[in-house]
């Protein structure tokens, strides 16, 4: 079996135990909440301060957000333009809208780890930080003005603020690029602490998974935009920035992701169509599961 698929069966393998516990009662999607809490308050930080510290920072690394940035600000108009075609009412359009704007990079940081090792996951995490960015800015800006009408600058800035593997990556350029020395024990114990609890991702996300097919064409555009438009858009940026290696992989895998859970919570709490995004996030995980494993190891080969 190819290595790096044979690498990234037990994450499958996590996901389903999220789906087989949450059917059989044991955990509930609260439970899923606090998983990725502490994904997010511990271990995405301690894996980009153990990787981003020592990965050589070249000139083309510069381009991975810059590429995340391009690919959400070109998917922007096109969404638009197919919801609107659609004639989507304003809720439905805002679901809409901000599914296919938002990359779950959280889905794809375990098959990166696993297959690609910490130099994967250091480029995936510096592409994150352009696509986090409009996520907390132009795209939850879009969330409230499809809602209620009007964006809150305040609460806009609240959120990148408080968002701790932003201040972990900024912490870990800094300590890269002052040539800081960490001792190699403390790098050690993040790495091994970060490995572990980012595979709750893939728990969590099982926990999460609700497999509501509602309006079945709207569901196929809205991932089509994402996933479909965000590869080919991934295959502009590399041939205009002559990307290759792993930063190229890295790029294709990240632009393909399936629709992101932030998509939901956003509808949640902007009063956009709950039941869309709930679909758009569970199913386009569904279809990742079969086609991202297969891209990772087409982009392993080349």
């Amino acid at each position: 079996m190819n290595q790096p698929l044979l690498k990234i069966l037990p994450i499958v393998a996590v996901f389903f135990a999220g789906v087989a516990l949450r059917r059989l009662g044991w955990l509930q999607r609260r439970h899923a909440d606090l998983l990725l809490r502490i994904v997010v308050y511990v271990g995405l930080p301690a894996l980009i301060l153990s990787s981003l510290t020592r990965i050589e920072l070249r000139a083309d690394l510069a381009l991975l957000p810059l590429c995340a940035v391009l690919t959400v600000l070109a998917t922007w108009p096109v969404v638009l333009g197919v919801g609107r075609a659609l004639r989507l009412p304003r809720a439905s359009l805002g679901a809409f809208v901000t599914g296919a704007m938002i990359m779950n990079m959280a889905f794809e940081y375990p098959f990166v780890l696993l297959a690609w090792g910490e130099e994967g996951f250091a480029r995936l995490a510096l592409f994150d930080l352009g696509s986090g960015l409009l996520v907390l800015t132009l795209v939850y800006g879009q969330a409230c003005w499809f809602g209620s009408g009007r964006a809150d600058p305040r609460a806009t800035l609240r959120g990148v603020a408080a968002f701790p593997p932003l201040w972990a990556l900024l912490l870990a350029l800094g300590i890269n690029l002052g040539d800081v020395t960490i001792a190699p024990a403390l790098t050690d114990v993040l790495r091994a602490v970060g490995g572990t609890l980012v595979l709750l991702v893939m728990l969590a996300l099982g926990l999460y998974f609700d497999l509501r097919l509602l309006g079945t064409r709207v569901l196929a555009w809205g991932i089509a935009m994402r996933s479909g438009l965000g590869l080919v858009l991934g295959w502009v940026w590399v041939e205009l920035f002559a990307l290759h290696g792993l930063t190229r992989a890295v790029v294709l895998l990240a632009v393909a992701a399936p629709v992101g859970f932030n998509t939901l919570v956003f509808a949640a709490r902007e009063g956009l169509d709950r039941e869309l995004a709930a679909s758009l996030a569970s199913v386009s995980m569904l279809l990742a599961l079969l086609y991202l494993p297969v891209l990772l190891v087409f982009l392993s080969g080349t």
